[in-house]
């Protein structure tokens, strides 16, 4: 419909390659809106070998992010070292976490695996850019010894079928607030807690970050418990997303932001 002219805008994102489409179709114009949307894979912290948080540890070490939001996302997003407080966020722990598969080799070995393992990642197009991302875990993370087996399922019942019961799987989730995040995705018996994370320590770093009224204090605690994440967790964050919506060049004055805050009484169509 865009493409024939039908609509002026599609507010939802469109995939790198959709957007090659509309950019040699020629007379659509692109916002580019930096969100802390977020793309991952879960590994099931209550299961083997994944209950081991040296296992975990390594595969998440095996992963070079920048490469992974490149060839999966076409670069449009922002790096994150498995926090899923977005880049804007007041309270975002502010790392780096480059691949390190030395590293990720010596944890594997040092849990029981010199020969490496293998496992099976289920992956649907329910979120347009799981195959890609796949794909590239897998190719990244076999150098430290993780042999990933890519499973196509489908993308009907995904959420009901495969996410929050195989022992990996592929997960997606739209920005909250820094406490929102850290307690819906990771407190113990969370409901939406996809992981089956269970820290203790963790948890009284959420509580003592609720109850503190100083905020240069209270940021220091969330963003330990971050810190905490990216020791600890059995979820990789490969990236947050960046939006690209797409409309034909008649629009005019639409705000480079989601679509809960534009101002539409401020867009003209020539």
């Amino acid at each position: 419909a865009l493409m024939g002219k039908q609509i002026d805008m599609l507010p939802t994102s469109v995939s790198p390659q959709q957007k090659t489409l509309l950019e040699r179709s020629g007379g659509f114009g692109f916002q580019f809106v930096s969100t802390g949307n977020w793309r991952g894979i879960v590994f099931r912290t209550d299961m083997k070998p994944w209950d081991d948080v040296r296992v975990r540890k390594a595969v998440r070490l095996a992963v070079d992010r920048k490469a992974m939001l490149d060839l999966a996302a076409g670069g449009l997003g922002s790096l994150a070292c498995d926090t899923p407080v977005g880049p804007a966020d007041q309270y975002r722990w502010l790392s780096t976490c480059n691949q390190d598969i030395p590293k990720a080799k010596a944890l594997l070995a040092e849990a029981g695996y010199p020969n490496g393992l293998d496992f099976e990642i289920p992956v649907s197009t329910v979120e347009g850019v799981w195959p890609a991302m796949a794909e590239v875990f897998q190719q990244q993370v076999a150098a430290a010894g993780f042999r990933a087996k890519i499973v196509q399922v489908p993308s009907d019942g995904y959420f009901n079928e495969i996410w929050m019961k195989r022992p990996v799987s592929m997960t997606r989730w739209n920005q909250r607030p820094a406490d929102s995040a850290l307690n819906e995705i990771y407190r113990t018996g969370a409901t939406w807690n996809e992981g089956f994370y269970k820290d203790a320590k963790f948890d009284v770093m959420l509580d003592e970050a609720r109850k503190e009224l100083n905020f240069d204090k209270r940021k220091a605690k969330y963003q330990q418990a971050q810190e905490h994440l990216w020791e600890t967790s059995g979820t990789l964050v490969g990236f947050h997303a960046t939006l690209t919506v797409a409309t034909t060049a008649r629009v005019k004055n639409l705000d480079a932001v989601e679509n809960f805050t534009i101002r539409w009484n401020r867009i003209t169509v020539d």
